[in-house]
């Protein structure tokens, strides 16, 4: 494929750590960005991606939000399975201690499985500020979560698994995690790359 940016686009990529402890400089660079995303003038040339940290705390994303508000933005969640799993592992654990085993038992329904993964997405989608109904980008590359399309044969003999074998079906049913050729193609459409 020959793949070309439209004519006179730009493209500046850069990774900061966006309210990093220590390390504000990284802030000058995203609130620059979020600037040029953002003026009305330019906002049809620059576009933002953003990868965001399932969990991460609500209140560094709404200054980021602030700063983008007007922006045309792309946005992707990671580590979704690592919150699932250590969310769901701190229930069971509460759990245990209190001696609920109708409570642990429950759990094993996979449709109670649902209501801590629909809680997770809601917090991940008040964080990023969409609108009700729009689901957050899941992508996973590393990790059990990863999406089996971008698996090599000793990763999915031997590749890491979940702590309760269970949630890997979960996680594929209520997240629908993209694959790295889904993240490409949105991203190309997103930046109005044409493919030919």
């Amino acid at each position: 494929k020959n793949e070309q940016l439209p004519t006179g686009s730009i493209l500046i990529a850069d990774a900061p750590g966006f309210g990093a402890e220590g390390l504000a400089i990284r802030d000058d660079v995203v609130s620059l960005l979020s600037y040029l995303a953002s003026e009305e003038g330019l906002r049809g040339v620059v576009r933002m991606a953003f990868i965001h940290k399932s969990g991460q705390q609500a209140s560094l994303m709404a200054r980021l939000n602030e700063k983008v508000a007007k922006a045309q933005k792309l946005i992707f969640v990671t580590h979704v399975d690592q919150t699932y799993e250590n969310t769901f592992a701190g229930i069971v654990e509460e759990k245990k201690q209190n001696k609920d085993m109708a409570g642990i038992e429950a759990l094993m329904q996979q449709e109670e499985r649902r209501k801590i993964a629909q809680r997770i997405k809601d917090e991940d989608r008040k964080s990023l500020n969409l609108k009700p109904g729009e689901d957050p980008n899941y992508v996973c590359l590393v990790g059990w979560g990863k999406h089996d399309d971008d698996k090599d044969e000793t990763e999915r003999i031997m590749g890491p698994s979940p702590k309760f074998p269970f949630l890997k079906d979960d996680f594929n049913v209520f997240f629908k995690p993209k694959s790295i050729k889904e993240i490409r193609e949105m991203t190309l459409a997103f930046m109005g790359v044409q493919a030919t």
